[in-house]
């Protein structure tokens, strides 16, 4: 658990593969409705340094990773996706 306030918590969820709306039947199952998800990151992308709403064009070697990943060839260990979109950040 990351915080509570009032009757919401806010918590930190790493998955290293999920499935489709995972996250939200989970804590459904246990009494905890989901009001909000947010990926702050997906595989090696994430969001550090960028604000709200900012977004930038992925550079080719990150395609290239991407792609490679798709397929099944991934190189160095990604970093976990937590759940609290991948480079664009929207408001």
């Amino acid at each position: 658990m990351v915080a509570v306030k009032r009757r919401i918590s806010l918590v930190e969820v790493i998955l290293r593969e999920g499935r489709n709306r995972q996250v939200k039947r989970m804590f459904l199952e246990i009494g905890h409705p989901v009001i909000r998800l947010h990926r702050s990151a997906y595989a090696f992308l994430d969001l550090e340094g960028m604000a709200p709403a900012q977004w930038r064009p992925l550079l080719p070697e990150e395609i290239k990773r991407l792609r490679a990943s798709a397929r099944g060839r991934t190189g160095p260990a990604p970093v976990p996706a937590t759940l609290t979109g991948p480079v664009w950040r929207g408001p």
